[in-house]
């Protein structure tokens, strides 16, 4: 059975809203517009979540265990690409250069990961670049 309210309802214009959670809406919009091209039906996802996208609202809804249907948009939102970097399914990875790939898993692990105890930044490894064939070192953390 499909459930006719939405089990989640995101409104830009809700006065609880900050920055952050804005920040925090766009990249889920992103992320279901590119995941709606990927699983057109709802029957290909967990759960089978669904959503409804206007400019300013996101609402949510899916059948069944939310554990199921929130776990298979998680999963599929956030992973890592074959280099072990952090890929938003919302943003096209293909078409960013490593170096801007670096800058965003780096910002993604020093801002919302900091505070997990799972996460361990590693020693500085040194990585050399070639952009426009010109080399470039970046120092990071895996």
């Amino acid at each position: 059975m499909v459930a006719t309210q939405p089990k989640i309802s995101l409104s830009l214009d809700a006065a609880d809203t900050t920055i952050m959670h804005r920040v925090g809406m766009t990249g889920l919009y992103m992320t279901l517009k590119r995941l709606e091209k990927q699983y057109s039906s709802s029957r290909q996802r967990g759960g089978h979540i669904s959503w409804f996208l206007t400019t300013d609202t996101i609402e949510l809804f899916w059948e069944g265990s939310d554990f199921v249907a929130l776990s298979w948009l998680i999963n599929e939102s956030f992973q890592l690409d074959d280099t072990g970097l952090i890929h938003l399914a919302g943003l096209n990875n293909d078409a960013i250069d490593l170096s801007q790939k670096i800058y965003i898993h780096e910002g993604i692990c020093a801002v919302f990961l900091r505070h997990n105890k799972f996460y361990q930044a590693g020693e500085v490894v040194n990585t050399e670049l070639t952009v426009e064939e010109k080399k470039s070192s970046i120092n990071t953390n895996p």
